[in-house]
């Protein structure tokens, strides 16, 4: 382990062991049945060494990159681990998890009869036996509520499957043979990262790949350390809250966080969070170290956060207080934690370094707007549910940059992908009516926040439940959701068509969808970063042109006047009516304050 790599082999290791994790992705992809994980990519890749330290994360959603507090527990719990082994688990409290859908499965590598690695695949399962299909039903009465809970269960001993531990799991979930299916894709896909290791140890040999990691590891501590060292000392508070848990109606749940930067040393205390809640946004401290982290490496240069390891997890410090909605404890329930209280620990951490490093973090995107539907399809006689995703609305601005459209949640940093319209009315007895960018929504600025979307469809099945339990930000905002002079993006807005009826739905509750029904989401924007009326002409043209802005917006908000056939900036009038806005500025600011 003394023997020292020279930084071109280190390179070369590095970049193998993060293909490796895309290679088990990519394997999943083309053999997985499970719709979320195949085209959405709820799913994480990793490779951790055997005590539990990050090597590599192939990661398309934050919340799952939770194996370095996972693999503890399995060495715990386990005296004797075998090659061929495969391990299980998905609770909050007795198996690190975030919330119950979310599996992780880990299979260890051992080279020369040593353990010296685990590979672990963690995705979003078909179902997981809760007490109704979808994880994301506000109706709760605790974690039992939200199917089951596998502490480190092995399943596979020596590549022998354990049919009466599995046999049992299957019986607990709904739509078992695409559970299973899924299963074996993932047992496949840890297979060839086994093979793929066991080669690169052939290749390199332990030594040196060991010594490699430890000065991965410590390049990355280091450049994390150098990046906070530049930032200014001093302490820093952010909050944000959701619109409620589901339970408790119309009182918003906040996180409070403390940023503490002293020298290269960065805390994040969470302890004046409200307390744990009755519905299911409530956080396992697990979730909220991943959300923290991401948040503090989106205001890092983009080749720091590149690889994501050790390094990156050792170079700052959590502080939480048990029973908050950020270190929730049994029996809490936890099914939208991903997606709510997710958000508002990101938005707290940018809203608290945004105030020592204001160039560097981004306006918050839109809140979650992606309501879980079930039903019968009467095309196959079947269950089908679904977390829908199209609907999702906008980054936020950064300073130079605009916000990316339909983007998807703030927890997921836009790493989920869209399924088309047409794969979505193969798999759904839906069909779609409207699917566009929601003009006007997002938040204006010098660089606006991505815009958000329309998505419509009518229920051409039986009656389907609507689950919003994982949907927010119709009734609250970001404080910071626009910076720099920048303006907020509008509200998230949900509504059940019935005839020539609409009724408006909330965040967190549930509806029932009639034959015939339609179901209509319309997301909000990103925040916008800086004035409007700085933003260039040519760029307030395009947005026009595309349909993101309104002649009127462009006109009124942004002091640009356009032909409405051409689209050409008339510039005279441009400067004119910039000139008088700024004038009028302060009283519209008091206007609109009112």
């Amino acid at each position: 382990m003394s023997q020292k790599v020279d930084p071109v082999t280190t390179a070369i290791l590095q970049d193998i062991l993060l293909s490796i994790a895309r290679q088990m992705d990519a394997y999943i992809e083309w053999a997985s049945p499970n719709f979320i994980t195949a085209v959405i990519h709820d799913v994480s890749t990793g490779i951790f060494t055997a005590k539990g330290e990050v090597v590599a994360l192939e990661s398309h959603i934050s919340n799952q990159s939770i194996g370095y507090f996972q693999i503890k527990l399995i060495l715990e719990e386990f005296d004797e681990i075998h090659p061929g082994d495969v391990f299980v688990m998905c609770d909050p409290y007795l198996g690190a998890g975030t919330h119950p859908p979310d599996w992780s499965f880990f299979r260890p590598i051992f080279y020369k009869e040593n353990l010296e690695f685990f590979t672990m695949i963690r995705t979003h399962q078909v179902d997981n036996g809760s007490w109704q299909p979808r994880a994301y039903n506000p109706m709760v009465y605790d974690i039992h509520s939200e199917g089951l809970r596998l502490r480190p269960t092995r399943i596979y001993q020596k590549d022998e499957l354990v049919e009466a531990i599995y046999t049992l799991i299957l019986d607990n979930v709904r739509q078992k043979d695409l559970v299973h299916m899924d299963h074996l894709a993932m047992n496949g896909a840890l297979k060839f990262a086994e093979k793929r290791l066991l080669e690169l140890l052939e290749k390199y040999g332990r030594d040196a790949i060991f010594s490699s990691l430890q000065q991965m590891w410590e390049a990355t501590r280091v450049a994390v350390k150098s990046e906070i060292a530049a930032w200014p000392d001093g302490e820093y508070e952010g909050q944000s809250s959701c619109d409620d848990d589901g339970m408790t109606l119309d009182v918003p749940v906040t996180v409070r966080v403390k940023a503490k930067i002293q020298g290269d040393h960065l805390m994040l205390d969470f302890s004046q969070s409200d307390p744990q809640v009755k519905g299911i946004i409530n956080a396992p401290i697990s979730l909220t170290h991943v959300k923290a982290s991401y948040a503090v490496y989106c205001c890092f240069p983009p080749e720091l956060s590149r690889h994501y390891n050790q390094g990156s997890y050792d170079a700052f410090e959590l502080v939480t207080r048990p029973g908050t909605v950020t270190d929730a404890r049994y029996p809490a329930p936890v099914g939208a934690c991903p997606l709510i209280v997710a958000a508002q620990i990101l938005e707290a951490v940018w809203m608290a370094l945004g105030q020592a490093i204001p160039e560097k973090v981004p306006a918050a995107n839109t809140r979650p707007l992606c309501a879980g539907v079930f039903g019968v399809d009467p095309r196959k006689g079947r269950l089908v549910s679904y977390a829908h995703f199209w609907a999702e609305g906008g980054n936020g601005a950064l300073h130079g940059c605009d916000g990316w459209p339909n983007s998807g949640p703030t927890s997921a940093l836009g790493t989920l992908k869209k399924p088309s319209i047409e794969l979505s009315e193969v798999l759904l007895p839906f069909r779609a009516i409207r699917y566009q960018i929601h003009q006007d929504a997002c938040g204006h600025g010098r660089w606006r926040g991505g815009p958000g979307t329309i998505w419509e469809v009518e229920n051409l099945g039986e009656e389907a439940r609507v689950l919003t339990g994982n949907c927010d930000g119709v009734t609250t905002i970001c404080p910071m959701a626009g910076r720099v002079g920048g303006q907020p993006g509008k509200l998230n807005q949900m509504a059940l068509i019935r005839g020539s009826e609409e009724i408006p739905i909330r965040a967190a509750r549930n509806l029932t969808l009639q034959p015939g029904d339609r179901f209509r989401m319309m997301s909000g924007g990103g925040g916008g970063v800086g004035n409007p009326l700085e933003r260039d002409t040519e760029k307030v043209r395009e947005d026009v042109e595309e349909g993101v802005l309104s002649f009127q917006t462009a006109r009124q908000v942004y002091g640009v006047v356009l032909n409405a056939t051409t689209y050409e900036v008339d510039p005279g009038a441009t400067d004119r009516m910039r000139f008088e806005l700024l004038a009028t500025a302060p009283s519209r600011a008091a206007s609109e304050e009112r």
